[in-house]
């Protein structure tokens, strides 16, 4: 099967027109299978999460914060008629919601909106430092404030709030070997995903 490789172009695109302000990510390097880097942070309930775990399903992994207006509601709501459309194959697959707004998205907070889409989900934060690290590996953008708003500092990190955050809006595909296999704008249809997450669980 054909990768379904998202150009930058078009993420910028999704990011520009985006009311949540998401910012372009770093162009991929979509010339070769890429092992996806390894995560360790905690979810929701409070629970130790390490990607490597996830080893045998399907996994993907969106970024983005509870606050958001519009681009990560509509990319949760398309990543939930994901399951419902694989019906029980559905078990294979776990959806994984990474914020890059840590000093509101606490795990109560993301429990609960979290659940409004589908309690399967799980929701991972943590401190900045441990959080960037992921963005960084993902190659994630984020702008706390919007991108003309300077970078906090260390001491701000993980205590000032800020309105809105400017982030990439993508969804990764991670196969049961852990392995990227396809990069997703927020708005990219449930069906089109279905078919993708239906090839590599063979």
């Amino acid at each position: 099967m054909r990768l379904r490789l998202i150009t930058g172009l078009a993420l910028v695109l999704v990011a520009f027109l985006s009311a949540c302000r998401a910012a372009p990510p770093a162009a991929p390097d979509n010339s070769a299978v890429q092992l996806a880097p390894d995560i360790s942070l905690n979810d929701q309930n409070g629970a130790a999460f390490r990607l490597s775990d996830q080893r045998g399903r399907v996994v993907l992994l969106n970024f983005g914060y509870t606050y958001c207006p519009d681009v990560c509601p509509i990319a949760l709501a398309e990543l939930a008629k994901v399951k419902q459309t694989l019906g029980p194959q559905a078990s294979r697959v776990q959806v994984v919601f990474v914020t890059v707004d840590p000093v509101r998205d606490k795990p109560a907070r993301l429990k609960e909106f979290l659940g409004a889409f589908d309690p399967t989900f799980l929701g991972l934060t943590g401190p900045y430092q441990a959080l960037s690290k992921v963005w960084e590996d993902y190659r994630v953008r984020v702008d706390p404030g919007g991108p003309d708003v300077p970078t906090p500092s260390p001491d701000e990190r993980d205590t000032k709030v800020y309105d809105f955050v400017g982030h990439s809006a993508i969804t990764y595909l991670i196969d049961p070997r852990g392995a990227i296999r396809a990069r997703y704008p927020a708005q990219w249809p449930a069906d089109q995903i279905v078919s993708d997450v239906k090839e590599y669980m063979k």
